[in-house]
């Protein structure tokens, strides 16, 4: 299999020895992209993915990514609003930004804004005036009564007019090909004092948790704490402060406008240790996965969530062709197909007229919220995280 995508040179520090991790074949190019037909939606394009590890930086990328098969417009649906554990963490994470940044009368701006439920979140809490960028936004340009608009353009220098005195990039970076590139247009076009809030899914926890199915085409680059660092501190950025939050699930870090550029230094002996064991512990799971489901009868397994985690688990595990339905809580979703597989996405609804004796959900944090929707519902499936 050829790399056609940035190959073994490490993104962030181009250089260093790498090691790879483990080839997980052809996915489908987008999981968070819908089918109108089964037929369709099993067809739908895929390309190779192949992770490696920088050993000087502790980035995995994936090196066998092809930009060409990746392009963002109306039919990308992700967002997660519709969830209320999500809405929880989100209106908690509106909180400390405003809070924190006293945004109250200012100006923020949002890079992967997609519906723009977080940037109209974040304007409302602090009266705040709110500018979202995404090529995939398709609803209308103009400010709807909230000092809110949106370009549906990806962020470059030819809209680095737009000063912010807070800039969001929540969950986009992992889906850029030339990460120093793309923060470096972001340094240019952010004025002095100005804070940029970053947030990526952890690939501590992927690694922690055998957590193969976060590992999804779109994301081409799977950013460990001290990768995320050094990306920020030799593009401009002095890194006020990093973390991890969902259930460790989520990487953030805060960074202002440096004078010089500069790299800390760590040590990420560790992260390629748990990186090589990623291959054995990933094949270990989808096994698991693939044992359980032959021990249930075909048609009495449903699997909860039409995300990113839930398309990969249907495409790795060859047993997840005996799973009737997918439920999801988000409408847009509905009546649609999972890329790769074909199963149609249904309302949680839908459940009880099925005879489903066991829900399958692929994120542990929202066992609670699953088991309290099928008991509102009248059902008595079993929930259980793979």
């Amino acid at each position: 299999m050829s790399g056609v995508g940035n190959g073994s040179r490490c993104p962030i520090c181009d250089g260093g020895s790498t090691s790879e991790l483990v080839d997980l074949g052809w996915l489908p190019v987008f999981c968070n992209v819908l089918w109108p037909s089964r037929e369709l939606a099993r067809d739908a394009p895929r390309g190779p993915l192949r992770l490696v590890v920088c050993e000087d930086c502790g980035m995995i990328w994936n090196s066998a990514f092809d930009p060409a098969l990746v392009s963002y417009d109306g039919g990308y649906e992700n967002s997660l609003h519709f969830s209320p554990t999500f809405q929880r963490y989100a209106e908690r994470l509106v909180t400390r930004l405003v809070e924190r940044y006293d945004l109250r009368g200012k100006t923020v701006v949002e890079i992967g804004s997609g519906r723009g439920d977080f940037l109209r979140m974040i304007c409302a809490a602090g009266g705040n005036r709110g500018v979202g960028f995404d090529p995939a936004y398709d609803g209308p340009g103009t400010p709807v009564g909230d000092d809110v608009r949106f370009v549906s353009d990806l962020y470059s220098r030819a809209h680095a007019g737009v000063r912010a005195d807070l800039v969001c990039c929540r969950h986009v970076l992992e889906h850029v090909e030339d990460p120093p590139a793309f923060v470096a247009t972001v340094r240019e076009a952010m004025g002095a004092g100005a804070v940029l809030y970053v947030e990526v899914p952890a690939a501590e926890y992927m690694l922690e948790t055998a957590g193969v199915w976060d590992v999804i085409y779109e994301h081409c680059s799977f950013f460990t704490e001290p990768a995320l660092r050094r990306l920020l501190e030799t593009t401009g950025l002095e890194v006020l402060e990093t973390g991890r939050d969902f259930g460790g699930q989520y990487l953030w870090a805060e960074a202002t406008p440096s004078r010089q550029a500069t790299a800390t230094g760590t040590d990420v002996s560790a992260i390629v240790g748990r990186a090589r064991a990623f291959a054995g512990s990933s094949r270990s799971k989808v096994g698991e996965a693939g044992e359980l489901l032959e021990q249930r009868p075909a048609g009495s397994v449903a699997l909860w969530g039409a995300g990113s985690k839930g398309v990969t688990f249907l495409n790795l595990v060859p047993a997840a062709a005996d799973i009737a339905s997918v439920v999801d809580l988000n409408p847009h979703k509905h009546g649609r197909y999972v890329a790769g597989v074909g199963q149609p996405v249904l309302p949680p609804e839908d459940l009880s007229r099925n005879r489903v004796e066991t829900v399958l959900i692929t994120n542990p944090l929202y066992r609670e919220e699953v088991e309290t929707r099928l008991a509102d519902a009248g059902s008595e499936a079993e929930v259980l995280v793979v």
